[in-house]
């Protein structure tokens, strides 16, 4: 089977980002309008995380906060 959405993100945060993630929300979206032949799922979390944001060079080159109005 393979993992959930919520254990992946929780996952990849940990290994990019160095810190503990609770997702609370999420929102999944069929985009077709990129490729309307060929459809693919968007998952857009939300939540609180613990820790001190370490980001892994090798993985990301850049973090910044967005607000929720953002």
């Amino acid at each position: 089977e393979g993992e959930t959405a919520e254990l992946a993100i929780k996952r990849e945060v940990k290994e990019e980002l160095g810190i503990d993630f609770y997702p609370t929300l999420f929102i999944e979206k069929a985009d077709s309008v990129s490729d309307p032949e060929h459809p693919w799922l968007v998952t857009t979390f939300t939540g609180t995380f613990s820790g001190e944001i370490m980001p892994d060079p090798a993985e990301i080159s850049d973090v910044m906060w967005v607000s929720e109005s953002d």
